[in-house]
C-alpha cells in the first residue's frame, strides 16, 4: 500500500487502533508513498512486457488491469507489478526502490521495438481509497456512475478540473482504489479530506499488508525467493511462451519442485523480528519477513517455511530466545485468492 517520491508519512494519524478500525471497517485514504510508477508508450510496448514477464499479457484490452512478475534468468523476482491498459500508453507500478531496476530491464530488452519509457513518479500524484466503503465513497464523488471502475478496470476522468485515473484493484477481501493524480493532486485530496474520509498511517497500512498476505519488496519480494513460494501463482500464465526465467518457474510448478511457501504468523507478545530464523530442533526450517505490532499483545507477521515442515515445537530467534511456541496450522486465502497457511504462535 503506498506516494510519490520521499514524503515522510506519520505512522498514524489518531492512533494505530482507531486508524486500522477505519481501514477494515469503513474508509480511509492513504498515500502512495512507496509505489514507482512510469509509462511505457509505443505499439510494441504491450507485446514486449508479455515477452519478458510472467502474466499473459497480449490480450489485454483498453482499460483493463493485471498484475505480473519480473523475474532473473534463475526465476528469482525482482518486483510485482500492476499493468493498467490507458490506450495510447501502459501505465506501470513497481516498487518505489525497484523502479529504476524494472525500467533498466525493459530498455535492456527492447532492442529494436517500438517502446518509449517515462518515469512520471515526481510528476503525479498517487493515493489509495481502502475500505468497506470505499465503493459508495467514490460513487458519491463521481455524478457520472459510468465513470466508476469495475474490478481490475481504470477509468481516465477529471475531479475538480484535475485529470486522473482512478484503477480499482481488490487483491484483498476490502475494496481499494488506485487514484492516481496526473497533476498536483490537490482537487481530489481536497474532494476526499472535505467530505470526511480520514488519512491513514504507516502502521495500520502495514498491519494490513501482513494479515491479508500481501508480500512486499525487500522482504518477500527479492531475489531470494521465486514468485510461487510468494504466493504470485495468479500473476503467472504457465501456458504462454518464453520470458525471462521461464524455464525455471515452469519446471519448479511442473515437477512441483517448490521447497518454500509464505505464511502468516500470529502471536502475543514481544520478541519476534524480521529476519528471525525458524528451527525444528537444529534444523533451519524458515524466517520471519515482515512482523508489525497490531495492538497490545497482538502481533502479525510474514514469513517463509519449508513445505510440509512438521508445525510443532519450533523455535524462533537467531539466538533461539523464543522456545516452545506451538503453530497451529489453520486453512486461510491469501490476497490472490489461494490457499494459505496461517500459524498461530503460542507460549
Amino acid at each position: 500500500m503506498t506516494a510519490a517520491n520521499t514524503r515522510k508519512l506519520p505512522q498514524f494519524y489518531v492512533s494505530l487502533e482507531q486508524d486500522y478500525m477505519a481501514l477494515t471497517n469503513e474508509v480511509t485514504l492513504a498515500y502512495g508513498a512507496n509505489t514507482g510508477r512510469f509509462w511505457i508508450y509505443g505499439q510494441d510496448a504491450l507485446d514486449l512486457l508479455n515477452r519478458i514477464s510472467t502474466q499473459q499479457l497480449a490480450n489485454l484490452k483498453q482499460n483493463q488491469v493485471s498484475f505480473t512478475v519480473f523475474t532473473t534468468s534463475k526465476g528469482r523476482i525482482i518486483d510485482f507489478l500492476t499493468v493498467t491498459h490507458l490506450g495510447d500508453r501502459l501505465l506501470i507500478f513497481t516498487a518505489l526502490e525497484a523502479k529504476d531496476r524494472v525500467m533498466e530491464s525493459i530498455d535492456f530488452f527492447s532492442f529494436d521495438d517500438d517502446v518509449k519509457l517515462e518515469d512520471c513518479t515526481d510528476e503525479t500524484e498517487l493515493y489509495q481509497l481502502i475500505g468497506h466503503q470505499a465503493p459508495a465513497k467514490i460513487t458519491s464523488f463521481l455524478t457520472d456512475q459510468s465513470n466508476i471502475p469495475d474490478i481490475n478496470q481504470a477509468k481516465q476522468i477529471s475531479i475538480n478540473n484535475d485529470p486522473i485515473v482512478i484503477i480499482r484493484t481488490d487483491r484483498t477481501k476490502i475494496p481499494a482504489y488506485e487514484i492516481l493524480a496526473l497533476n498536483s493532486g490537490k482537487g481530489i485530496h481536497s474532494k476526499m479530506t472535505e467530505s470526511g474520509v480520514p488519512l491513514v498511517g504507516t502502521e495500520a497500512l502495514e498491519v494490513f499488508r501482513i494479515e491479508n498476505g500481501i508480500p512486499a519488496f525487500g522482504s518477500e519480494l527479492s531475489e531470494r525467493f521465486n514468485p510461487i513460494e510468494a504466493g504470485l501463482s495468479d500473476a503467472i500464465s504457465f501456458d504462454k511462451g518464453c520470458y525471462v526465467g521461464q524455464e525455471v518457474v515452469a519446471r519448479l510448478n511442473t515437477y512441483d519442485k517448490v521447497k518454500r511457501e509464505l505464511i502468516r504468523l500470529k502471536w502475543n507478545k514481544p520478541g519476534i523480528q524480521k529476519g528471525d530464523i525458524m528451527f525444528f530442533e537444529d534444523q533451519e526450517i524458515g524466517e520471519v519477513t515482515s512482523c508489525a505490532k497490531k495492538a497490545k499483545e497482538s502481533y502479525v507477521g510474514l514469513g517463509y517455511l519449508k513445505r510440509n515442515s512438521n508445525s510443532h515445537d519450533i523455535k524462533i530467534g537467531l539466538k533461539r530466545e523464543i522456545i516452545e511456541q506451538q503453530f497451529h496450522r489453520l486453512t486461510d486465502k491469501n490476497s490472490m485468492g489461494k490457499d494459505f497457511k496461517f500459524f498461530i504462535v503460542s507460549s
